[in-house]
């Protein structure tokens, strides 16, 4: 394969950088490398127990050093600054001279993140090294693959043929857990780099010393370019499309592959090379030593024409089917113009890159027409044919006339060319207008709605191509007859029932307004479509109204009547003083419309706040809490609909008693007895914080419900705490009390050693407070997480089982309420072993006797499975609590399989026995 550019790709993580524009562009005097540092979430994994990163920064570090100085070097990073994010690419530092300690100390400062874009870290670190003009180097080095959806094997081939000795070279950095890697791997294969793999700090060192040697010199090349003739200027369009073939072994090495002058590495021999841009094409055949660099000029001509075939006619606005043959170039096209028009005009149009035939879109006016092939780059006619447009036989049937905003059936007949529609408007409206529409794809008949203004109409078949109108049809739209009838006066806030008759076109509504109320306003309403009689709830207010039929359509009235709201009558009455938080029984009087409330607020609270409040349709009295601060209030009455008050009286609320007495010390995560008295509203609460917390916030608690003295769980960390009698409705503090936590002592006694997967006896001493637990973990285990564990509450000893790994661990009493450890001891589980015996062959379906050896810890098993069973899978089974020798049933399918003696607790495979089943 030839190589048209060099391309060398590095990924690698990224640092906060000026922005782009502010860069400097790469000094193409000097070599340059773009760096390319993944920094995506997953370097984050360990090797060794080191992260990635750490790895990664260590080794870039020490290369800094080595770094050879006339070489620039740039650094590209993604996956640094948001998760998930496939755009967080950004070029942090400009490619220039190399400074290794501020260089490294951009790196070190890189924090991994997010998502692995390295197809567009790629692009972007070719697109600053000027790689079409220049000679780049890119490094890329990675963990995983790429991971937003794109394809870095097809960016690798688009930048080796559109660059200039590009070369990429990728490090693949701890991916031997990827299968697939030739994502990774043919970015280097296609650009001429090296793929190397690294599964440490050492192997990374050496990947990437490797691939940043300095590259040998660029070998002899063949330049071609192409020019309009022998002595004219060389053509610099990219879109120029080359074929290039070496006659020696008849091999291609461009094959219609676009670009301005192509650079190529071709050895010598004779060569044919043929250039295409638009019309214009020429080739030539010519001897190429190999041995230096070389420029070979293709001169071009005019020589692209082009054939169509297509209908002699085609009814207007209709899809023209135009077979044809040309030379495709980019954007040429076929379009449908009268046969005088202008060179370069057009009409409807279809890209030939759509494809043969093209669907060009004939005119809506019938006529004589051409179709042209033009060129999409000089709009010059490569070829012509004649076509003749004529009109659609179209009919449309619908009544004479309608009642307005009514749905009108229109049966038609028509082309139903692409978009075509039926619309209804005004007789004399300009062409191109519409109103309510459907498109002819939805079928005949369809449904128009007419216009809610009464008078002279057509209905249009109108082209979907150039709106013109095919085809119309007169019809009147007519006043609909619409009545109302409701009682003359109502109370305020109350449902008016509303009989009516009227069109009850789609979403035509009943509303009540002031009278007066400007056209196309409403107040509350109902939907026609609800029913008749409708429910329209009257104002809160007390006036004259009145009811309007108004349409969905446009908001027009069709009809009206007054109708008079009188103010509702409403009393309160309630205990002049209450106490705070209590429950205030209100005995009431009103109206009890829809969502009507009583409720309870400061004096001088503004109009339409509420309080704690209860829904006048819960009956009289009504239960409404008072607030939990002493002060002067009132009961008010409220309509649900606009939060008016229509009565209210005057309540104090006074302050209540409480008083709490609990121990003025308690060991940490005991049961802290506390007697107290106080108002016992619903949800007050009792509860324990530390001194001078905030208020409203609360620890351990326990309701007032539930009776004096309350049960409160002491913090697990000692200190000055204080008991609080906090209100369930405010979250005030009414009272508080000190109380000193100090901390629990506890003591655990367990052999030094357990053999894996056995019982463990831990005398131990301690709160035993609630849930506090005795667990086994690995040495260093982090706070609060357990692995086999017994309750203190099952008594001392207590019984916890040994892992089934061997290693170092610790024994931990652990504080129920927080995980906090009181007490920890070393313990060592050591390691187990087990043995099998039984016949090397067995029968299919028959139970056989298997011998065996081993710990017999809880719920241990032998199993029988075929030979492939992935670890800890099993087939049939005995318990070896059963005792040896055990009884297995062999499966039924003859095979080959194993026994294992599997642990109960991990299911970690103890010992084998291969066995045939026959």
């Amino acid at each position: 394969m030839s190589r048209v550019t060099g391309f060398l790709t590095a990924a690698f993580l990224a640092v906060a950088a000026p922005a782009y524009g502010q860069m400097m562009a790469p000094d193409p005097s000097r070599p340059s490398t773009m760096l390319v540092f993944d920094v995506s979430n997953s370097m984050w994994g360990q090797i060794d127990g080191v992260s990635k990163i750490e790895i990664a920064r260590e080794v870039i570090g020490d290369l800094l050093t080595e770094w050879d100085p006339e070489t620039d070097l740039g650094l590209m990073a993604y996956g640094h600054r948001k998760p998930g994010d496939c755009t967080d690419i950004e070029n942090v530092i400009p490619v220039g001279p190399v400074s290794p300690g501020s260089f490294s100390k951009m790196v070190n400062s890189l924090t991994p993140r997010g998502k692995t874009p390295l197809t567009e870290a790629v692009r972007e670190a070719a697109d600053v090294l000027n790689y079409r003009d220049t000679a780049a180097t890119v490094i890329l080095v990675s963990d995983g693959l790429e991971s937003c959806n794109a394809d870095p094997c097809a960016l690798a081939e688009e930048l080796e043929r559109g660059g200039v000795n590009f070369t990429a070279h990728v490090v693949g950095f701890d991916v031997g857990r990827i299968k697939d890697q030739g994502q990774l791997s043919c970015l280097a294969e296609k650009t001429g780099g090296l793929y190397l793999t690294a599964d440490n700090a050492d192997e990374l060192t050496t990947a990437l010393k490797t691939v940043a040697a300095p590259a040998p010199p660029p070998p002899p090349m063949l330049k071609l370019e192409a020019a309009e003739s022998e002595t004219g200027q060389p053509l610099s369009n990219s879109g120029i499309q080359w074929t290039v073939v070496k006659l020696d072994d008849e091999q291609t090495v461009l094959d219609g592959e676009s670009m301005a002058s192509p650079s190529l590495e071709v050895g010598g021999g004779r060569f044919f090379a043929r250039a295409v841009l638009g019309e214009l094409a020429g080739s030539v055949e010519f001897d190429y030593a190999g041995d230096a660099d070389a420029t070979q000029r293709v001169v071009m001509k005019l020589v692209a024409q082009a054939d169509m075939e297509a209908a002699a006619s085609v009814v207007q606005g209709a899809n023209i089917k135009v077979a044809w043959t040309g030379p495709d170039n980019q954007n040429d096209y076929i379009t449908v113009v009268p046969p005088d028009a202008d060179e370069g005009k057009y009409g409807p149009y279809g890209y030939t890159r759509n494809g043969d035939p093209a669907d060009v879109r004939a005119p809506d006016k019938p006529g004589e027409y051409e179709l042209r092939y033009s060129s999409g780059k000089t709009r010059k006619t490569l070829g012509r044919r004649p076509i003749t447009v004529i009109a659609a036989d179209i009919t449309m049937e619908a009544p004479d006339q309608i009642s307005a905003g009514s749905a009108i059936k229109v049966t038609w007949t028509g082309p139903d060319n692409f978009n075509d529609y039926i619309t209804i408007v005004p007789a004399d409206a300009n062409e191109g207008k519409h109103t309510h529409y459907k498109y002819t794809r939805d079928g005949s008949p369809s449904d128009i709605r007419a216009p809610a203004e009464p008078g002279d109409y057509e209905l249009r078949y109108v082209s979907g191509g150039q709106k013109a109108t095919f085809a119309r049809r007169p019809i009147t739209i007519t006043d609909a007859e619409v009545t109302l009838e409701a009682p003359e006066t109502i109370g305020a806030g109350a449902s008016i029932k509303v009989t009516w008759t009227g069109p009850d076109n789609t979403n035509d509504y009943i509303t009540v307004v002031p009278v007066g109320e400007k056209e196309g306003k409403h107040g509350a309403y109902a939907y026609t479509r609800n029913g008749d009689p409708a429910d329209v709830r009257a104002p809160d207010t007390a006036g004259d109204y009145e009811l309007r039929y108004m349409t969905g359509q446009s908001n027009k009235t069709l009809a009206r009547i007054p109708i008079s709201v009188t103010d509702a009558a409403v009393t309160l009455a309630a205990p002049e003083t209450i106490g705070a938080g209590a429950s205030i029984k209100v005995t009431w009087t009103g109206p009890d419309n829809q969502n009507d409330y009583i409720t309870v607020v400061p004096v001088g609270e503004k109009e339409g706040k509420h309080g704690a409040y209860a829904y006048t349709r819960k009956g009289s009295p009504l239960d409404v809490r008072a607030p939990d601060t002493a002060g002067d209030y009132e009961l008010r009455y409220m309509t649900g609909q606009s939060n008016k008050t229509l009565a209210r009286i005057p309540i104090s609320v006074t302050d209540a008693a409480v008083t709490l007495t609990g121990p003025a010390s308690a060991i940490t995560g005991s049961n802290m007895k506390i007697d107290w008295n106080g108002p016992d509203n619903q949800n007050d609460f009792i509860t324990v914080v530390p001194v001078g917390e905030k208020e409203g916030k609360h620890g351990a608690y326990a309701y007032t419900r539930k009776g004096s003295p309350a049960d409160v769980r002491a913090p697990d960390a000692p200190g000055d705490y204080e008991l609080r009698y906090v209100t369930g409705q405010s979250r005030k503090t009414l009272a508080s009390v000190p109380v000193s936590i100090t901390a629990a002592t506890a003591t655990l006694t367990a052999p030094g050693e357990a053999a894996a997967g056995s019982n463990i006896k831990i005398d131990w001493t301690g709160p035993d407070n609630q849930n506090d637990f005795i667990t086994v973990v690995a040495v260093g285990e982090k706070e609060g997480k357990h692995g086999a564990y017994t309750y203190t509450r099952k008594g001392s000893p207590a019984d916890v089982r040994a892992p089934d790994a061997p290693g170092d661990y610790e024994l931990r009493y652990l504080n129920g309420q927080s995980r906090t450890t009181l007490t920890s001891v070393p313990i060592t589980v050591t390691a187990v072993t087990a043995e099998l015996r039984a016949l090397g062959t067995v029968k299919a379906g028959h139970s056989f006797p298997v011998k065996w050896k081993g710990p017999d810890n809880k719920n241990d098993y032998i199993t029988i499975v075929p030979i492939d069973t992935k670890e800890g899978k099993h087939g049939p089974y005995a318990y070896t609590r059963k005792g040896s020798p055990a009884t297995l049933k062999a499966p039924d399918t003859p095979g080959a399989y194993e026994l294992r003696y599997l642990m109960g607790q991990s299911k970690s495979t103890l010992a084998r026995l291969p066995i045939t089943v026959e």
